[in-house]
């Protein structure tokens, strides 16, 4: 399988209700919940990047990380993806 966040060639740990468990080389381990995998997917690389650290940051230490949620990016980024895209 690929990493979900960077791409490169990761380790399909498991896959549950909860996710599924990634090990990569250049990310590590992390978990990514079932109800953001396919959004996660749809972000550009810096929004990937940006849920994986934010996942990081509220792991317990010792734990492994999930990407449970992701933030939406601001109104302004939203609204010059939409004219970028009609145009």
């Amino acid at each position: 399988m690929q990493c979900p966040i960077c791409g490169a060639p990761a380790k399909h740990l498991s896959e549950s209700l909860d996710g599924v468990d990634v090990t990569c080389p250049r990310c590590g381990e992390y978990q990514v919940s079932e109800n953001c995998f396919n959004g996660l997917l749809r972000l550009d690389l810096d929004g990937r990047t940006q849920a994986l650290r934010a996942a990081r940051a509220a792991a317990p230490p010792g734990t492994r990380p999930t990407i449970s949620s992701l933030a939406q990016p601001p109104w302004w980024q939203r609204v010059w993806r939409s004219w970028r895209g009609a145009a």
